[in-house]
């Protein structure tokens, strides 16, 4: 709270001064917070949102404030209900073990989410910076003003607040296209999470249990549902919904649960509805809040009676021993080739409630080419079709990219990788399916393909890699240098160069190689020489991979030089790019020894290293004779955890394999380490069964891709709005029916990232 009185210099207690602050309004007791530094504070008059750093990086927070500013007006102003304090701090903490933290009135974030700098800061880090800092001002209304009874609810404080760190963002920067990516970024990534895991609501008991949900489900699937049900009720009535239950909540006291939030839905709906809607909102919480899980559709077409049905079950990556009965209330969005709507909004969009007492769903397509389910990807679902239909939607994207909705172009990118890997339909499906990106003209569907090209890299490294970049630099190559050469680049453009330099460079296309080096060569030559923020880390990275000691002895010093925190980061993140015989082992020192790598920064380290293919084996190696210099110390233990759980997605080989059993067989090993790394070869193994089982398949999608090369719009010649003639043979079944396959089936153990917002 702001200073209410200061007394003079006391000489009885060494000339210090009394200083007493206004009463504070009630809060849990985990969001009480004290801040007594030397700090120094930008702040503008009459505004309430204050920033606190380092005397020398005051300018560099300008940014910081003038978005908060606004950030924390349009929350109030969408909301409807006022901020409830004087002034809301922001804090700069240069050594904080968490990312940020909501603090009522008193926020604090690390340094490289406040300090930004003009010509060094990315356009991603002014955006990561800004979508936090809306997190954490979220919370002061979900948690803060109002707080979940217990640690189940949890999702009441962390769904609302991932949401609306991207919906609020949208408000006051129009141009970033945050609803576009919070699919790529939250959707997806929580479809990747999101099978053997627990429910939204989760019932904890023990601080362990409790931080085990600051995870992916409480975050990302719970801001994704949010955001299905604020259009499966309407936005304005979900609007309404927040206003009246943050308004009677905390006028009952500020005490909340799942049941409190979804009465507050119900009244609204019933009111503004005039039916009763407590059914469906029951089924709706039931599905989607207190249910593990989520759906694949499956969509078969009867093209001869011009009609589609809908079939549902649990989408998982592996087969399972007994078949769940999940079923879940299913709001089903669709549009044709006929009308190409892709609108939300209610008055024109087409809509089928799937309900879960029902085995089908059935969809009217008269005689269109296409059909597509789930516009712009509001559903948290999967989709799959029957064969006909996938092969018109890859016609469809290969003619003529733009008739389908750019979500639903990333959508049909995910969905196509993940079913294949899941054993439902063939490989061939998403690898001709992505063949259209040579036509692609926007960032976002690239932002959905790279985590599934990653996969397959890591997965085929030593079988197929050479035959995989190939394909996948023929897809980037073109929007690499279209986005390079150009001058006036929007801020989505600019946000997506900096992950389209990255692959092509990684994908050795010549003009990001050649660029790398050239820039590399005047940084070298002038080390305080200003690369370009949103293609700096392919050049570092780049150059470390391609180059020996004269350039890491470069990147290294520039990373000591900087004071910039966001560069210090980017800089930090590049290093392990190295293929410099000494790398591996000055950054486990450094991290061993916490020199000159912060605690707070060995995520950024690690997660970097098991990366790097060409440090596995070195790194497992490490980890074996250096054990009991990595346990030992403060947070060493949890140094351990971070290298073997993020290299357990980055073994590829047999090779590797044997040295991971070695640490977990060494004597030395702590029996509780041993335990996680047999875990860790568990999940090793089935990945190498995985990619065993299915190599075949992708051996002869890329033979036959060599032997009949075709255009990539060889279906061009067809009229793509001309009625669909029934295909032979294919009325009725859907795609993994007719293809007969028998792939294996791989569980996902996705990392965790740390959720300390």
């Amino acid at each position: 709270m702001p200073e209410e009185s200061r007394s003079n210099p006391d000489a009885s207690i060494g000339n210090k001064v009394w200083v007493r602050f206004r009463k504070s309004e009630p809060m849990p007791t985990y969001l009480v917070a004290f801040s007594v530094s030397e700090m120094k504070v930008y702040s503008v008059e009459n505004q309430r949102v204050r920033v606190w750093s380092r005397e020398d990086a005051v300018d560099d927070t300008h940014y910081i404030q003038e978005v908060g500013e606004r950030l924390l007006t349009a929350l109030e102003q969408y909301l409807n209900v006022k901020y409830k304090l004087p002034k809301l701090d922001i804090v700069a903490v240069p050594d904080f073990s968490a990312g940020a933290m909501e603090n009522y009135g008193l926020t604090t974030y690390r340094e490289k989410l406040v300090e930004l700098v003009d010509g060094v800061s990315t356009r991603k880090e002014l955006e990561y910076a800004a979508t936090v800092v809306a997190h954490e001002f979220s919370h002061q209304w979900f948690g803060d003003m109002v707080t979940p009874a217990w640690w189940d609810y949890l999702w009441l404080n962390e769904s609302f607040a991932r949401f609306f760190q991207y919906f609020i963002a949208a408000m006051v920067e129009s141009n970033w296209r945050m609803g576009d990516i919070f699919v790529v970024e939250q959707v997806h990534t929580a479809l990747m999470a999101d099978f053997h895991t627990h429910p939204i609501t989760a019932s904890v008991q023990s601080p362990e249990e409790i931080s085990e949900i600051f995870d992916s489900i409480t975050y990302n699937k719970g801001g994704a549902v949010l955001r299905m049900l604020e259009h499966f009720i309407t936005p304005a009535a979900f609007q309404a919904t927040l206003t009246t239950y943050l308004d009677s909540t905390y006028t009952d006291g500020g005490v909340t649960d799942s049941n409190t939030f979804f009465d507050s839905v119900t009244d609204t709906m019933n009111t503004v509805t005039n039916q009763n809607w407590q059914s469906k909102i029951s089924a709706f919480k039931n599905s989607w809040i207190d249910q593990s899980g989520y759906p694949v559709v499956t969509v078969t077409r009867d093209y001869d009676k011009k009609t589609a049905t809908v079939t549902q079950e649990p989408f998982f990556l592996e087969k399972q021993e007994t078949p769940s009965d999940k079923k879940w209330l299913i709001p089903l969005t669709y549009t044709t080739s006929n009308e190409k709507n892709f609108t939300l909004e209610e008055a024109n969009r087409k809509l089928v409630l799937f309900n879960p007492t029902e085995k089908t769903a059935n969809i009217d397509v008269q005689s269109a080419r296409w059909l597509v389910v789930n516009v712009q990807e509001i559903g948290f679902y999967r989709v799959n079709y029957d064969e006909h239909n996938w092969k018109e939607l890859i016609t469809a994207l290969q003619t003529n990219p733009s008739d389908i909705h750019v979500l639903n172009r990333a959508q049909l990118i995910d969905d196509a990788f993940n079913l294949a890997r899941a054993g439902i339909i063939q490989y061939s499906v998403p690898m001709t399916l992505s063949k259209y990106l040579v036509k692609e003209s926007d960032p976002v569907p690239f932002l959905a393909a790279f985590p599934n090209f990653r996969y397959l890299l890591t997965r085929f490294n030593g079988q197929l890699a050479d035959a995989f970049k190939k394909h996948f630099a023929s897809l980037v190559k073109s929007k690499y240098e279209s986005l390079a050469a150009k001058s006036n680049k929007d801020h989505v453009e600019k946000t997506g160069l900096i992950t389209m330099s990255q692959w092509a460079c990684y994908l050795n296309v010549d003009s990001c190689v050649n660029k790398a080096k050239e820039e590399m060569s005047k940084l070298i030559q002038n080390p305080d020489y200003k690369i370009e923020p949103e293609i700096k880390e392919s050049v570092l990275c780049t150059s470390l991979r391609l180059g020996g000691e004269t350039e890491w002895n470069a990147v290294w010093n520039h990373y000591l030089k900087t004071n910039v925190a966001t560069e210090k980061v980017l800089t930090l993140t590049s290093l392990p790019c190295s293929t410099y015989s000494k790398a591996l082992e000055t950054l486990v020192n450094e991290m061993i020894t916490g020199q000159n790598i912060r605690t707070q920064d060995f995520v950024y380290t690690v997660r970097s290293i098991a990366s790097q293919e060409h440090h596995i084996l070195s790194a497992l190696t490490m980890l074996r004779t250096n054990y009991a210099n990595i346990i030992s110390g403060v947070k060493k233990d949890e140094l351990l955890k971070m290298f073997v759980k993020q290299l357990q997605n980055s073994i590829w080989n047999p090779t590797q394999l044997a040295e991971l059993k070695k640490l977990a067989l060494d004597e030395n090993t702590e029996h509780s380490h041993a335990h996680m790394v047999n875990h860790t070869i568990e999940h090793v193994t089935k990945n190498l069964e995985w990619t065993e089982k299915n190599l075949a398949s992708l051996q002869k999608w890329f033979k036959d891709e060599e032997d009949n090369p075709t255009p990539d719009n060889d279906s061009t010649t067809k009229n793509p709005d001309e009625p669909t003639k029934a295909p032979p043979s294919s009325a009725t079944q859907p795609l993994a029916t007719l293809i007969g396959c028998s792939l294996a089936f791989f569980v996902l153990y996705r990392r965790l990232e740390s959720f300390p917002l």
